[in-house]
């Protein structure tokens, strides 16, 4: 008989390997198993056990951080305690009054001084006085805070290490006279501390920088920033570096640097200022007043570097681009004028003993076209200009098409792919315009005229043509230029003295020059700012011809750019004597009295070819204001004896050029103006007003070019 086996108790679970739980523990009695899942002990069930699991020489490094740790934070603390001293906050606030003062001459703390963490000294509403009594502060900052080197402060020394300016405002003057004060080192006191040269100087910081510049009017002033910069100084082998780099509008508007060095033991000094993307909306409105405009868009960037010579002269390199240029100036044109990319470069001399500023190899670049700069200024005893600028191998429409629209002739003008050469120099003593000396002016239109053949450019000009008068009040009937109108009489109809009276009076050097002559250019700008205003003046008969024909009558500097433009292309397609016909059957003459036909028969009751010596003359008189002229003369029946005093000297100088043999000159000086009154009666013969204009001769080119 098999016994029953004795009762056992179930054996109890067999424990966890170690690694297995979130921690090796005991378990006891009066443990309580929600301890467990408690959050206050997720760090240690959650880098414990990696922690335990770690090689022994990893714990100790990593306690010996701890400890580095806990002992740097008390230091800190400690060191807090001590500055809080008095007699340690006052001796820092001294150290920072001087610090501050050693660097603005005349500095003055109105309002508290603040000990912080670490040793900064915070200084409340600094003021540097203005060079006069009443002027405002030169220089004011609401706070600045001065920092020193943490880690000689330790060692009982203090070293300023940065000194930062924050809400500042500056106030140079109307010439900068406030800033040399304000620049002026302060001799050193017997309470100032010994310096150790081998510290460096302290870096200077400025955070919302006002600077109130003054405009044209000295009671105005335009204020530029918010500016922030930070500036830097080494001792390097005795040479002594410093590098600026700050932007405008926090950066938002652009950048700017300016570094350089200067060692005293070999005297030089150089530098090097750059600008990058500066917006031209962000400066001042206030320094555009005196030329009456506004950027709208645009930036600038460029680069100026200089180096003082051994003989005294500052020399270097200056390289400036407008990118993206948009600019609201009614003076140029009545609607915004965009985009534009200007650019300029070159070389750069100043000689302070002779006072002599120079330009060489200068380059200036609108819209892709480039125009070769020379010049010098002498601002001594005697201040002088003298100015060369040339242009090699333009491609004339290349560069038109690249202009903003307002500034591009309009579509029907004269269009021709070649390229243009020009040279212009001039100089003399400055103060008055009459005094300077045109040396050479020259444009090379070869190219043009060239291109011109080769593509048979389709001038409308060289055909008959309608033409329809404008004027203030609006445009006029409008007429043909050419055989089909009865009033229309070629060049070679007319008597040689006809067109060259007209020459002589507004346009003595026309068979010469190439549409511009810049002498009476010259002249013209003289009176313009003698009388403070535009005068008439200093266009060419082709310019006239070109005005209107193609442009308005408003008196904006975009108007005589797309003249000037259209000016070279129509002196390229067209032989002058072609010009001289255009103009002359163009004009106007009186109200509603446009071309020399017309003008002839409702002036003199003659046809144009039956015109003698002293009526021509006449005519060519009333050109620049005809209307007036027909109210005072005509509808009077006589001129006065000083107006005829003018047409007698005009017949004079058509002597004098060889236009008027001296037979025909003593006529027309004994002959009367004699108006025609009643209706104007048409030309018997209609035929002799439509002569053949003569061809293109090699006889005429030989004499008078194309």
């Amino acid at each position: 008989m098999r016994l029953p086996k004795p009762w056992r108790a179930p054996a109890a679970a067999p424990a966890a390997p170690p690694g297995d739980g979130p921690l090796p523990r005991r378990l006891s009695d009066d443990t309580d198993d929600d301890a467990l899942t408690d959050p206050r002990f997720f760090l240690v069930r959650r880098f414990a056990p990696g922690l335990l699991a770690l090689p022994p020489i990893w714990r100790r490094r990593i306690r010996a951080a701890f400890i580095a740790v806990a002992t740097f934070l008390g230091l800190l603390v400690a060191l807090r305690l001590v500055l809080s001293l008095p007699p340690i906050s006052r001796w820092l606030s001294a150290e920072a009054h001087h610090a501050v003062s050693e660097r603005l001459s005349g500095a003055e703390i109105r309002g508290g001084v603040h000990v912080g963490w670490f040793g900064s000294v915070r200084l409340d509403d600094l003021r540097v006085p203005g060079p006069t009594p009443g002027a405002p502060p030169t220089l004011s900052a609401e706070q600045v805070i001065v920092r020193p080197a943490i880690g000689q402060l330790l060692f009982g020394h203090l070293r300023v290490a940065d000194i930062e300016l924050r809400w500042v405002r500056l106030h140079p003057g109307a010439r900068g006279e406030a800033l040399k004060p304000l620049l002026a080192r302060p001799a050193a006191g017997p309470t100032a501390p010994v310096r150790r040269r081998r510290d460096p100087p302290p870096t200077v910081s400025v955070e919302d920088l006002y600077v109130d510049l003054p405009l044209q009017n000295a009671a105005d002033t335009a204020t530029l920033g918010p500016i922030s910069f930070r500036a830097r100084w080494t001792h390097d082998s005795g040479a002594l570096k410093w590098k600026v780099e700050g932007g405008l509008l926090d950066g938002h508007a652009g950048h700017f640097s300016f570094e350089g060095q200067a060692d005293s033991a070999k005297d030089t000094v150089s530098a090097v200022g750059k600008l990058d993307r500066i917006k031209l909306v962000e400066l001042p409105p206030g320094w555009f007043q005196g030329l009456s405009m506004q950027p709208l868009d645009g930036t600038i960037s460029g680069e100026l570097s200089g180096a003082r010579e051994a003989s005294g002269a500052v020399a270097g390199q200056a390289q400036l681009a407008v990118a993206g240029l948009s600019l609201a100036w009614p003076r140029l044109d009545p609607d915004p004028v965009t985009p534009l990319d200007v650019g300029a470069s070159g070389a750069w001399r100043w000689d302070p003993r002779t006072k002599t500023f120079a330009i060489d190899g200068g380059k200036l670049v609108v819209n892709g076209g480039t125009l070769g700069v020379r010049a010098s200024l002498t601002l001594g005893d005697t201040r002088t200009v003298d100015v060369d600028l040339s242009i090699v191998q333009l491609d004339l429409q290349k560069t038109i098409d690249s202009l903003p629209k307002t500034l591009q002739p309009p579509p029907e003008a004269p269009r021709v792919e070649g390229d243009l050469g020009a040279e212009l120099s001039f100089g003399g003593p400055l103060g008055d315009l009459d005094d300077i000396e045109i040396r050479r002016a020259d444009i090379d239109l070869k190219g043009l005229r060239q291109a011109a053949k080769h593509e048979a450019v389709a001038d409308f000009l060289s055909h008959p043509f309608r033409y329809t008068p404008r004027d203030d009040e609006g445009p006029h009937k409008s007429f043909e230029v050419g055989p089909a109108n009865p009033r229309y009489v070629p060049y070679s109809a007319l008597p040689s003295y006809v067109p060259r009276a007209v020459i002589a009076s507004e346009d003595a050097g026309f068979f010469g020059h190439h549409g511009f002559d810049f002498d009476e250019i010259k002249d013209s700008l003289a009176r313009d700012l003698e009388t403070g205003e535009a005068v008439r003046g200093g266009s060419t008969l082709t310019q006239q011809m070109v005005k209107n024909l193609f442009l308005s009558r408003s008196k904006t500097l975009s108007r005589k750019i797309r003249e000037a433009l259209i000016t070279l292309q129509v002196e390229a397609t067209l032989p002058k004597w072609r010009i001289l016909e255009i103009y002359l059957n163009t004009i106007e003459w009186g109200p509603d009295v446009y071309g020399i036909g017309d003008a002839s028969w409702r002036w003199f009751g003659v046809p144009a070819t039956r015109l003698t010596p002293k009526e021509a003359a006449f005519l060519a008189t009333v050109i620049p204001n005809p209307k007036r002229f027909w109210h005072l003369y005509l509808e009077r029946g006589s001129v006065t004896p000083r107006w005829e005093e003018r047409v007698d000297r005009l017949v004079d100088r058509m002597h004098e050029f060889g236009y008027l043999d001296d037979a025909a000159w003593q006529e027309a000086l004994s002959e009367p103006i004699v108006f025609h009154h009643g209706a104007a009666r048409e030309p018997d013969h209609p035929a002799e007003a439509h002569a053949p204009s003569p061809p293109t001769s090699s006889l005429w080119q030989r004499l008078f070019g194309r």
